[in-house]
């Protein structure tokens, strides 16, 4: 990241629904033990996409933790001198069209300086399976639907939580659904 002047290039999937969405990315610091985590995250809107829908999503906190394979490990000791592979921690990154599976960034030292890098596209996701998981994942929520006229939200849109003062109402057939006191989304 200090080559590239402390900026990344990320490619959103073309096939994901238009629509608003909360993107957040992470950097991982394993200089030191706990890693250290440091998010940031993007309010988007993405129109004119697909209709795929993600369904290898997690929430904050829980989705990984500081024991996973990609966290724990010590970037000083003998072992990380050697090794080639790094798994991405969290859930397999999605794609479209494809089917997902655990992705391990691969590198190459030799005695010479020299530079890896990886470019994602939305188009083709290069991935190596390292293990086979299997994930479950439970959502409990309640739906609230509101019959008024006025601005309707749209397909993923938020349509309430404390503060809220946009749209309330979702476009049909989908309805405002409660996700915690400070965000409600059409569903």
């Amino acid at each position: 990241m200090i080559d590239n002047n402390n900026t990344w290039t990320s490619t959103i999937p073309s096939c994901i629904p238009a629509g608003n969405y909360l993107l957040r990315f992470e950097t991982i610091a394993l200089h030191s033990q706990p890693a250290q985590w440091y998010p940031e995250c993007a309010q988007l809107t993405v129109t004119g996409g697909g209709s795929t829908v993600p369904a290898n999503t997690c929430k904050f906190p829980g989705c990984y933790s500081n024991s996973d394979p990609g966290t724990a490990i010590d970037i000083y000791g003998q072992a990380a001198k050697t090794q080639t592979t790094y798994v991405i921690p969290g859930p397999a990154l999605f794609t479209c069209g494809g089917s997902n599976t655990k992705t391990t960034t691969t590198t190459t030292t030799t005695k010479t300086s020299s530079t890896s890098s990886t470019k994602t596209s939305s188009t083709t996701t290069t991935s190596t399976r390292t293990s086979s998981t299997s994930t479950t994942t439970s959502k409990t929520s309640s739906t609230t639907t509101t019959t008024a006229s006025g601005a309707t939200q749209t397909q993923y849109g938020q349509c309430g939580g404390t503060g809220w003062t946009g749209a309330t109402v979702c476009a049909s057939p989908y309805t405002c659904t409660y996700v915690n006191a400070f965000y409600s989304q059409c569903l």
